[in-house]
């Protein structure tokens, strides 16, 4: 009898939430990849390695994206193997893609950033994400999800819920000690969010998003939250940081993730 790959996937998403308490966003990517996947691996009846052949010659995504695919389908074909769903390995390969430099923002764009004096509310609440991003190299979910009770400024350090719920300290400078401190002190009395919107509550991504490339577009960068965080992890490297610090700062679950600024 065939195996039906949809009701063992769903199975394996709910051992993915219970078991090991993965955030909704992976478990949402693992089932977006899984369901561009199903339709190769069903019509070449569970022969995964012809599956994905067949997927890479439709053209639908580069080697990143069909590597984004990969990896995130090695988890589950692992779990059928350790589940007796299938009698041997399925061993699926990533496809070799070019060298790409992760694009970083120059030493002016940066001082023009830290230098920028907002002026509505909105606006001031980005370039405070924008700062705490290029001071710590937050992921931009970490940024706008932070607490008060996050911030600890006598010791210097941010409370950070990352990927996969793993928490992790992450320090901060001294000039972005005074910035939150004066920020902190603005707030109303009993907010919650350290980046809150009118209502207090934590601030929407695509709202907060918008408002930073416009900041970006007043001072002709072209800008968006992921470049500050790999402005950061660039700039920690050329000023001798050693990459295995970075990897912790970062919330990297592998080195090799990390490794990329090194180069």
């Amino acid at each position: 009898m065939p195996i039906d790959l949809e009701t063992l996937f769903r199975e394996y998403l709910r051992e993915c939430r219970y078991l090991r308490n993965l955030s909704p966003n992976t478990i949402g990517s693992y089932e977006h990849c899984f369901r561009m996947l199903l339709p190769f691996v069903n019509n070449r009846d569970g022969d995964w390695k012809h599956a994905l052949m067949d997927f890479a010659a439709t053209g639908r995504r580069n080697p990143g994206g069909f590597n984004i695919i990969v990896r995130s389908m090695k988890p589950f074909v692992k779990w059928l193997l350790e589940n007796q769903h299938v009698a041997t390995p399925i061993i699926l390969k990533k496809q070799k893609s070019p060298t790409v430099l992760i694009p970083v923002l120059t030493l002016p764009e940066v001082l023009m950033l830290i230098e920028y004096r907002p002026k509505a509310g909105r606006e001031r609440r980005a370039h405070m994400a924008i700062i705490v991003m290029l001071d710590c190299g937050l992921r931009t979910a970490e940024c706008l999800s932070l607490r008060i009770s996050d911030i600890d400024l006598d010791n210097m350090l941010i409370q950070v819920m990352g990927k996969g719920s793993r928490e992790r300290k992450v320090p901060i400078s001294l000039e972005l000690r005074k910035r939150l401190y004066l920020w902190m002190r603005a707030l109303p009395a009993g907010a919650v969010y350290l980046l809150p919107d009118r209502k207090g509550n934590r601030v929407d991504y695509d709202n907060a998003a918008h408002d930073c490339s416009r900041i970006g577009v007043d001072l002709g960068i072209k800008l968006h939250f992921h470049l500050l965080r790999h402005t950061f992890a660039t700039n920690y490297i050329r000023s001798g940081g050693d990459v295995v610090r970075l990897q912790r700062i970062l919330g990297h679950s592998s080195i090799t993730t990390t490794m990329r600024y090194v180069h």
